[in-house]
């Protein structure tokens, strides 16, 4: 679970940088950069999850551990996807 947080914070810390390089338009090469980066990190993103997720069901044997977990997972999962998507909307790069 932490290297999917780590992802996901890392994907708002470029987001955040994405949005500061907008407001001056100066950049394209380095804002390029930045989505290319939150894409990287959207797909290490999907790899961790579904390693978590095969991880989850082989060694967690109560069922109802393994739901609650899963929906968490799938919630740091679904939130680096909207980071993609909003890395997408800085430019058509």
């Amino acid at each position: 679970m932490t290297k999917l947080i780590e992802c996901l914070h890392s994907s708002v810390t470029e987001l955040e940088r994405g949005v500061h390089l907008l407001r001056r338009m100066n950049n394209p090469t380095e804002l390029r950069s930045v989505i290319e980066r939150v894409n990287e990190l959207e797909n290490l993103a999907d790899n961790i999850f579904e390693r978590a997720i095969a991880n989850l069901f082989e060694q967690v044997n109560d069922p109802i551990e393994v739901i609650k977990l899963k929906e968490i997972f799938v919630a740091f999962e679904t939130a680096t996807d909207r980071c993609e998507d909003a890395a997408n909307v800085l430019g058509p790069f």
